[in-house]
């Protein structure tokens, strides 16, 4: 038999993974957010623009394996959106800002059309950071911690 609220009804705990309600945030590094590039046994596909982490997985046909914007996925790709380069040494300049406003609007565009269409679900942090309270790591890969934490109420 599954618990019982106070009020009565059964108690079910699928809101505590509903999107629209709570949602942990990922920190990760360059090289774990590599993972997330639908070649490495990640179920999502992710990529960054100015250290934030947005999810592709459902525009998988465009950002997966075959998809024309493959290239983004698992990678920061601030630079490449900045300057329209495609090449794939633009990708994951982590020191990358636009260099006039030009850039800066071409930047700001792509963040306002991509950030429309697919959720920030986290943030990049340099390898060693300092980890505020509430931020556990969930294992080792590569001598890399990846940590999550902080449940934020959407």
């Amino acid at each position: 038999e599954r618990p019982r609220s106070h009020f009565g009804s059964s108690l079910s705990f699928s809101f505590l993974t509903h999107p629209r309600i709570l949602r942990a945030m990922l920190r990760l590094t360059l090289e774990q957010l590599k993972k997330y590039d639908d070649e490495h046994g990640e179920s999502q596909i992710l990529f960054s623009i100015r250290g934030k982490i947005y999810d592709a997985t459902s525009g998988r046909e465009m950002y997966g394996v075959d998809g024309g914007y493959h290239m983004f996925a698992g990678h920061d790709v601030t630079k490449v959106l900045g300057t329209m380069d495609l090449s794939l040494d633009a990708r994951d300049d982590l020191q990358y800002k636009p260099a006039d406003e030009e850039e800066e609007e071409t930047l700001s565009d792509w963040e306002k059309r991509l950030g429309a269409k697919y959720p920030v679900v986290g943030e990049l942090v340099p390898m060693f950071e300092w980890l505020p309270e509430g931020y556990i790591c969930l294992d080792m890969t590569g001598g890399v911690a990846v940590c999550t934490g902080v449940l934020q109420i959407i």
